[in-house]
This record gives C-alpha cells, sequence and structure tokens, in this order.
C-alpha cells in the first residue's frame, strides 16, 4: 500500500469552504449594516477543537511522545503561518484577538 499524497487541491477547496463558513457565521447587523464582526477567539477555539478531534486515532498522535512531536511540530507550522499573514495584506480584522479565555 503506497503513503497517500498530501492533496493540495482538497486543502484549498477545503479553506475556502472554511472561510465562507466563518464569514456566514460572523454577518451580523449593527447600527442598520450588515458587518462580519468576526470573533476570533472562539473560531480560534472551535478550530482547535475540531483539529484535536481529527488527531485523535492519527498515528502522529498514537502515544504521548508523538502527541507532543506533533504539537512542536504544528507549533513550529503555526508561527511561520503566522509571521506569512503579518506580512500580507488582508482584507478584515479580528476581534477578541485574546484566545486565552
Amino acid at each position: 500500500m503506497t503513503e497517500p499524497t498530501f492533496d493540495t487541491a482538497y486543502r484549498d477547496a477545503f479553506a475556502k469552504r472554511l472561510t465562507k463558513a466563518i464569514f456566514d457565521v460572523s454577518m451580523r447587523e449593527i447600527d442598520g449594516q450588515t458587518v462580519c464582526y468576526m470573533r476570533a477567539a472562539e473560531l480560534i477555539d472551535a478550530m482547535i477543537t475540531n483539529a484535536a478531534i481529527l488527531m485523535r486515532d492519527s498515528e502522529g498522535t498514537s502515544t504521548p511522545a508523538r502527541t507532543r512531536q506533533f504539537c512542536d511540530e504544528l507549533a513550529r507550522k503555526l508561527q511561520r503561518r503566522i509571521a506569512e499573514a503579518k506580512r500580507s495584506d488582508v482584507p478584515f480584522e479580528t476581534v477578541n484577538a485574546d484566545w486565552t479565555h
């Protein structure tokens, strides 16, 4: 059995639909205007929960040591993506960025 390859088309399609879902859920009527009010803390928390559910039966988290390694690699990837995001223009701003509560 061959190892499956990373499917960038699937990732991109998922990212597009995830972004649409975030915008759809975040639409609010404020002072007579429809605005997209993204609550970063809640969005991040939901995504972390779903990532944990997806990883629960993975070989990458089959032992405490593998789970730590996976989390370390994920942290490095997240740091790189945050740095990339800080260098790019995005068409929106987020609020409630302190997700620690």
